[in-house]
């Protein structure tokens, strides 16, 4: 082969080594697999079999919804620390408290009028995923149970913050911090998803 044709195929293979890594980017970027994709308005997030249902409405429930996803997420990562979860598992978990600090469910608030009903009903939800995963017994089991679980927990979150939370924002600040809080949630959905098809 020539030389003439050794560089021809070098510049090729850089070019297309170069398209495939510009689909690649951090959790949360644009390139990413869970980039941003926020609705222009507020729709309801068709998330755990939920139909029919208004979008909530306003800042001050869409900081409470947020209060409410983070903190079942924290719930989540401290009944597996509890359990005494080994490994990369207790490492995730144990980063999932930290990304969420000072998020509690049951501190969320009953947001704006008429909302009250939906924010309890994803505080029921995540006591129900709390309670379910409490009745696996066999260590491997519950982790395994857990990843998966989170990884739905997170993957729903991001669906209520692209369809109802960012589109029902009207203050910046609070558009801000939704923001924020999607590339949190969205790079640990990656990191769980990753540890979710290992089996424990």
């Amino acid at each position: 082969m020539t030389p003439r044709r050794i560089t021809t195929r070098l510049s090729i293979l850089a070019a297309l080594a170069a398209v495939a890594l510009s689909g690649c980017g951090k959790p949360g970027d644009q390139t990413s697999r869970t980039a941003p994709a926020t609705s222009p308005a507020p729709t309801a997030a068709p998330v755990g079999g939920e139909s029919g249902r208004a979008p909530i409405a306003g800042d001050a429930s869409a900081k409470a919804m947020l209060q409410v996803l983070e903190g079942n997420a924290v719930a989540l990562s401290q009944q597996a620390l509890s359990r005494n979860v080994s490994g990369s598992v207790a490492d995730f978990a144990r980063e999932v408290v930290a990304a969420h600090h000072g998020a509690a469910a049951e501190d969320a608030g009953k947001g704006g009028p008429g909302d009250a009903e939906k924010i309890a009903a994803q505080a029921a939800k995540g006591q129900a995923q709390l309670q379910a995963l409490d009745q696996e017994k066999d260590d491997s089991a519950y982790m395994n149970a857990y990843m998966a679980t989170m990884v739905r927990s997170y993957s729903d979150a991001l669906a209520v913050i692209d369809a109802e939370l960012v589109p029902a924002a009207q203050q910046e600040a609070t558009k801000q911090e939704l923001q924020q809080a999607r590339k949190r949630i969205a790079e640990q959905l990656e990191r769980a998803q990753a540890l979710a098809s290992a089996r424990y």
